[in-house]
């Protein structure tokens, strides 16, 4: 029997951090995992632009997808382990979703997400999210599927590449316009497309603070 693909996506503008390089090998030889999916693993560095990377990076695989593949954002400088992994792809089916998201604090203390009702989320640890970060993303194919997004020229690719990322301004309520960054924006263009986001928090998944040690 085939196994579904699970492809997990980095970003950075320099280089991945020494503690997420550990915590992506405890993934990718985790053997639940590897029973499950086969794992595979995307990096894309000297990221200037990182909407127009992102949407780069989910239409890639999307065109070379199937049902069944799930597709995973990790921010290069994130600390996460092979339950948070097995946590997102069980909410995402256990919950009907197609998006889930793992939330963390940012450096304000303020959670990497906006819940329907954030007091539950916090208390309870995991909720329906209206937005969610790219941080720990997990995206299945049917919802990409259910876009009807026109490809764009991106200079210098010689193929078109679908916006999901784009920035955006929405009406947020009467009188209140909202300026979404990519990641945000991608979680109302879900919504849009009748999708479900879900969310969770894990002690084990944040950003790394000290940020001095890399790879080379």
């Amino acid at each position: 029997m085939t196994r579904s693909k699970l492809t997990i996506c980095m970003l950075s503008r320099d280089l991945m951090h020494a503690h997420t390089s550990m915590c992506l090998n405890k993934v990718v030889t985790d053997p639940e995992l590897s029973e499950r999916y086969n794992v595979l693993y995307k990096m894309f560095i000297g990221c200037s632009s990182l909407n127009i990377t992102r949407s780069i990076a989910l239409t890639e695989w999307f065109q070379n997808s199937f049902n069944g593949d799930l597709f995973l954002f990790i921010d290069a400088d994130q600390m996460f382990t092979p339950k948070d992994v097995l946590k997102a792809i069980s909410l995402l089916h256990e919950t009907e979703s197609d998006v889930v998201c793992g939330a963390y604090p940012r450096h304000d203390d303020k959670p990497t997400c906006k819940a329907y009702d954030q007091e539950t989320f916090l208390t309870e640890n995991h909720g329906k999210l209206k937005y969610g970060a790219t941080g720990f993303m997990l995206i299945s194919k049917r919802i990409l599927d259910t876009m009807d997004l026109m490809p764009v020229h991106v200079e210098n690719r010689t193929d078109n590449v679908i916006p999901y990322f784009q920035s955006r301004v929405v009406e947020e309520s009467q009188n209140i316009n909202l300026w979404l960054a990519e990641d945000y924006s991608f979680c109302w263009l879900v919504r849009r497309h009748k999708g479900k986001i879900y969310g969770f928090i894990s002690p084990t998944l944040g950003h790394i603070l000290s940020s001095h040690k890399y790879l080379t």
